[in-house]
């Protein structure tokens, strides 16, 4: 793959977009991503259950805006279906364990940036 065309954005300057959309409250979950946390908050209070030690991670919005505030863009691309960019930033949650956060930058800056999917890296 050869350099981006003249005038393509950089990888932080989309981050860097990302960013001001967070600060400005101009971002929505996907379903799906709701969906996710529950799913694992579920899973974890069940399992502190069994071990009966009260403890679980779970994850909150407030830990994907962080991802997002603090990470680094370790992936950015174009996409042809949609108008707008594919950023991938992985980043601390608010505890410190690391999380990649998949997000659509739309090219229309009146538009909201969408969380559309989290994985967790470092979480049992």
């Amino acid at each position: 793959m050869g350099p981006p065309p003249i005038g393509t954005p950089s990888p932080g300057q989309l981050l860097e977009r990302c960013r001001a959309k967070i600060r400005a409250g101009n971002c929505v979950l996907y379903p799906e991503v709701s969906t996710q946390i529950q799913q694992l908050k579920s899973a974890k209070r069940n399992r502190a259950r069994e071990r009966e030690d009260g403890e679980y991670k779970t994850i909150n919005h407030l830990d994907l805006a962080n991802a997002v505030h603090t990470g680094v863009a370790v992936q950015a691309e174009p996409l042809t279906m949609e108008p707008g960019w594919s950023v991938v930033v992985q980043g601390p949650d608010t505890e410190g364990e690391i999380i990649s956060v998949s997000l659509f930058l739309p090219t229309d800056e009146a538009e909201p940036l969408e969380i559309r999917s989290f994985s967790l890296t470092n979480i049992p």
